[in-house]
């Protein structure tokens, strides 16, 4: 990526570029102080081809401009709306989406050189709690220290999981799957889940995982995906095992969190791991129930403990890890 290409923070109306200059005034409504506003300039000779866009964080919505061919393409994403948030890099390559009911998914890519740019625009999603949920400030150093148990297990996923949680947090839960193997012809093997780590907070559940294939296979050892899922957009917990794969040492169990307007999201586990992600679910679905007022159900499916009832199979639409 050539150095022209990085986004960049515009501080006033006049560095907008002049496509995007209509739909930044009305971003501010005409007269309010001038919203954090990242350009994100088109790399039209990278290996990956992007076109320019402009983001504009004010005090109630994420707006996003893209400009494709002559035509601008814009989404408006209020905070109290956003569904969830993903962040993910690889080397220099960095993205993120945010999902939101009623509203196109736009990936935004950009350089990881200029990663903390985003950064403000990142917390201030994450934080767009109603004031009466915020936790109270509390001893970030020792929330930090709770995800030290990896230390030896992962210490990648453990330092991207002290990265993630922010200052206030409070981490409650958490739980590490290592990769799951399947043999593969007579010496080799190949992998059917990456490395992925879930961590409660008061406020979030936090998933990050390994990347999928991006070109070269080295390049999925230097980044990662962050899904930052707010306990308030959780409407139903599932638990069920996955019969259709058969792995050494047993099967795979699947976490299924059905989101308010936005599908569900599937982590899967080895059932090895079974009373720590039945305990997982537990202080989930405790936690949501807190934030959101009213419980939130964990069902199980039959064959995840034995006995359990049938239940509705999960919607159709769903982001597997």
């Amino acid at each position: 990526m050539y150095k022209d290409t990085w986004a960049r923070v515009l501080k006033t109306p006049e560095e907008v570029p002049s496509f995007f200059r209509e739909f930044c005034e009305t971003i501010r409504d005409g007269g309010r102080q001038f919203p954090y506003t990242i350009f994100c300039p088109p790399d039209r000779f990278g290996f990956r081809k992007t076109t320019p866009k402009l983001i504009c964080l004010s005090e109630e919505t994420v707006a996003i401009a893209e400009k494709v061919q002559h035509e601008l393409r814009t989404a408006v994403y209020p905070l109290s709306r956003i569904t969830y948030l993903e962040t993910g890099h690889s080397l220099l390559y960095a993205w993120f989406t945010l999902y939101c009911p009623g509203a196109a998914a736009l990936k935004i890519e950009y350089c990881a050189v200029v990663k903390q740019l985003f950064q403000p625009l990142f917390a201030r999603i994450r934080a767009a709690l109603p004031a009466e949920s915020l936790p109270e400030p509390g001893d970030h150093q020792a929330e930090l220290a709770k995800l030290n148990i990896y230390s030896r297990q992962n210490y990648k996923f453990m330092n991207f999981a002290k990265q993630s949680i922010l200052p206030g947090e409070t981490v409650l839960q958490s739980l590490l799957q290592p990769e799951v193997h399947l043999p593969y012809l007579k010496f080799f093997q190949r992998t059917l889940v990456g490395n992925h780590l879930t961590v409660l907070t008061d406020r979030e559940l936090i998933a990050i995982r390994d990347l999928d294939r991006i070109g070269k296979y080295y390049a999925m050892r230097y980044g990662g995906v962050w899904n930052f899922i707010p306990l308030t957009r959780i409407v139903r917990i599932q638990l069920a095992p996955d019969d259709a794969s058969a792995v050494p040492g047993g099967r795979m169990l699947l976490l299924r969190l059905e989101l308010e307007g936005s599908g569900t999201i599937t982590l899967p586990f080895h059932e090895a791991q079974q009373p720590g992600l039945q305990a997982l679910a537990e202080s989930l679905a405790r936690q949501c129930g807190i934030l959101r007022g009213q419980p939130v159900p964990v069902d199980l499916r039959p064959g995840f403990l034995g006995g359990a009832a049938d239940l509705p199979a999960a919607p159709a639409k769903q982001t597997s890890f």
